[in-house]
């Protein structure tokens, strides 16, 4: 019923994608646009084809998408980029919305229920003119069916222009940074309150966000994990779902290089500490204390967000790993440059009089200056977020001491870390990060560590937070305790297998052990 499905594939990815561009970033970027101008594609064949002539006006098309896909598109197209892909008005799946019957919608959404149910309605209700279906994720034979049968049902096979399966399901932040947009991942794999259908769950988002990253990097890895736990499983999954796909389509040479690369896939307790230190580079104090996502930050009392985009802002990309001590230097640097560049072109503009050369003169150089007025101001406008950010910063570091905080967790100091833990004035969640780091690195005795955190089980009181907090504390302890014990009674054995068996009955929490690697082709 459906016969312009397209199946999981890397077809919808240009060849010429691998040759002309390197970073992950800028591949999907174009992989969307890719998507997004399917309609102009579609339609200028169709009018070429009766008028005989290529030359058509260009296709303006509505975007549907729903949570994941706006966190997807925000860091990589901005509203002019999609305005030139054709798209003029976005809008949410969820969102109540005004039917437009003269115009063709893209869909770009999660393979889920209630987008296929919501899709089913919308052409129901004659929404609008074409329906292009991109799914992010493989839909199920039972989608499919469904999807199918509701089309039939209206005989809206002809207003469904394609039904895609779009292997997108990654956040790029930067050329080669990437995040999968899950939340509570970690205690989907470790808290012994989730069922194992929710762990499974969360395992099979993993393997379908990396085989996406992997599609849009074109190539077959060679992937390595650690025996025996999340990582493995997610490591068999994924080796099992590449196999596949180089299996279907074997002459697709995008798959294959000369030199594959090597994932490594590792739990998130190899360093449970590292999550929980307190950062001093820009970037992450940013991320940390400001609450930056998807490379946006709100100040507090602040209704708009600041881009903090490295393509966009040469500031941030230059200091946003550097100390935060660098960053009100370089400001002021920029400031200084600013205002020279400002005013060169307030000179140009007061100048007058002189004979006719020099007026032709004054007058090409004034041209040339009034063009750099945008991008001068573009430039104001993003020194003048990185004051305001730079100035919260440094406020909240002021009120809870982070700059001490840092200080002894990067030198450790007893005494120090006692003082700040006995200190009034630091947050509760500042002081049981610096105990819990204390205890999964032993910094302190078990039992001193522990001991302070009582003392602050009684200080907070009821308060739920807090009460979370500490609880997350001791289940920290209690893992890195398990951990110590694995490790004392496994052997030390080195190994690697290419089958990928990794069982997955059982609650994960009780298979994670460390061991040997696993490796698959």
């Amino acid at each position: 019923p459906l016969p312009f499905f397209t199946p999981s594939s890397f077809s919808y990815i240009s060849p010429s994608l691998y040759t002309t561009m390197t970073s992950l970033r800028s591949r999907q970027q174009q992989s969307l646009l890719s998507i997004l101008t399917t309609t102009k594609k579609t339609n200028t064949a169709s009018v070429a084809s009766v008028a005989g002539s290529p030359a058509t006006p260009p296709s303006w098309h509505v975007l549907i998408y729903d949570e994941f896909v706006q966190r997807l598109i925000a860091p990589l197209l901005s509203v002019s980029q999609l305005r030139s892909a054709g798209v003029t008005l976005h809008l949410s799946l969820g969102s109540t919305r005004s039917a437009i019957p003269a115009a063709d919608a893209v869909y770009l959404v999660c393979a889920t229920d209630e987008a296929i149910t919501t899709i089913l309605t919308d052409v129901r209700r004659t929404m609008y003119r074409g329906y292009y279906l991109n799914f992010i994720g493989t839909l199920s034979d039972q989608q499919l069916t469904t999807l199918a049968e509701g089309m039939a049902a209206m005989g809206a096979q002809s207003a469904v222009r394609c039904v895609a399966e779009r292997h997108l399901g990654f956040v790029s932040l930067e050329d080669d940074l990437f995040h999968l947009a899950m939340a509570q991942s970690f205690l989907a794999f470790h808290d012994r309150r989730v069922s194992d259908a929710a762990a499974e769950a969360q395992l099979d988002r993993v393997v379908t966000g990396l085989y996406g990253v992997v599609a849009t990097l074109g190539v077959l890895p060679v992937i390595r994990a650690p025996r025996n736990g999340a990582a493995d499983m997610i490591a068999s999954r994924l080796a099992a779902r590449l196999a596949a796909a180089h299996a279907a389509d074997p002459d697709k040479s995008t798959l294959v290089s000369a030199t594959r690369p090597l994932l490594i896939i590792v739990e998130r307790t190899v360093d449970t500490a590292g999550v929980l230190h307190h950062p001093w580079a820009y970037g992450p104090l940013v991320a940390d204390v400001l609450g930056a996502r998807d490379n946006r930050v709100t100040l507090p009392d602040e209704a708009t967000s600041h881009d903090l985009s490295v393509e966009s802002d040469a500031f941030w990309q230059k200091f946003r790993g550097a100390p935060f001590q660098e960053v009100a230097a370089g400001v002021k640097e920029a400031l200084d440059d600013y205002r020279r560049e400002a005013d060169k072109v307030s000179e140009v503009a007061g100048g007058s009089g002189g004979d006719e050369g020099v007026l032709r003169d004054q007058t090409a150089s004034l041209a040339s200056f009034v063009s750099t007025i945008p991008e001068l101001r573009r430039r104001k406008a993003q020194l003048d977020a990185h004051t305001a950010i730079a100035t919260a910063l440094l406020n909240a570091i002021k009120a809870r001491q982070l700059d001490a905080f840092y200080r002894v967790e990067e030198n450790p100091d007893a005494a120090e870390l006692r003082r700040l833990v006995a200190d009034p004035a630091a947050t509760v969640e500042d002081k049981l990060r610096l105990l819990a780091i204390a205890r999964l690195t032993d910094l302190l005795p078990n039992a001193v560590a522990d001991e302070a955190v009582e003392q602050l089980t009684q200080e907070v009181g009821d308060d739920p937070a807090a009460r979370r907090l500490i609880a997350g504390y001791h289940y920290a302890a209690q893992l890195h305790s398990q951990q110590l014990q694995l490790a004392a009674a496994t052997p030390s054995s080195t190994g690697s297998s290419s089958a990928g068996g990794a069982s997955t009955s059982g609650s994960l929490l009780a298979s994670l052990s460390t061991g040997s690697s696993s490796t698959r082709p």
